[in-house]
């Protein structure tokens, strides 16, 4: 069975061949060309190619210097649907910034939050592993792999990852 987007290609590619039989002698379609002769069709004799003709290089014009036109600033282009709204500021703490040696207190507290939020994105509760996420954050020592699930939840609710960079 021919799929449809297969189909649709074939379809094309005939098309193509409509417009302009000489095509039918592109190295890519021999295996097409040696198809449709064993089935008895004809193809189209082969018309020699124009040879390019030299051409004489061009004088170049004479160096005239321009004034520099302003250039008019582009109009923007439609939003784009899939795009995401900027969030709404406050954003959340990314916590402190490098290296902390955590007390086990600390690392428990961080290790309990990024439970809770494991397990929120487990019930489907989206802010909720968001929110526990944020507070697993400003603890410290935030990880790529913290920061990757927050962001998928994140993005799952359709906020922007504008929250951790600034405006």
């Amino acid at each position: 069975m021919v799929e449809a987007a297969e189909a649709q290609v074939l379809e094309a590619l005939v098309a193509k061949l409509k417009e302009d039989p000489s095509l039918i002698y592109d190295p890519k379609l021999a295996v097409f060309k040696d198809f449709i002769l064993s089935w008895g069709a004809k193809v189209p004799e082969a018309k020699p190619q124009p040879k390019p003709q030299a051409k004489a290089p061009e004088p170049e014009p004479a160096k005239v210097e321009e004034e520099e036109e302003e250039e008019e600033p582009e109009e923007p282009e439609d939003p784009d649907p899939d795009r995401l709204e900027k969030d709404p500021e406050p954003y959340p703490s990314p916590g402190p910034a490098g290296e902390l040696d955590l007390t086990d207190d600390q690392l428990n507290k961080q290790g309990e939050l990024k439970q809770a939020a494991a397990e929120a994105l487990e019930d489907g509760d989206l802010a909720k592993a968001v929110e526990k996420m944020t507070q697993a954050f400003e603890i410290g020592n935030v990880s790529a792999m913290m920061y990757t699930q927050h962001w998928r939840c994140s993005a799952s609710l359709g906020k922007t990852s504008r929250q951790f960079h600034g405006p």
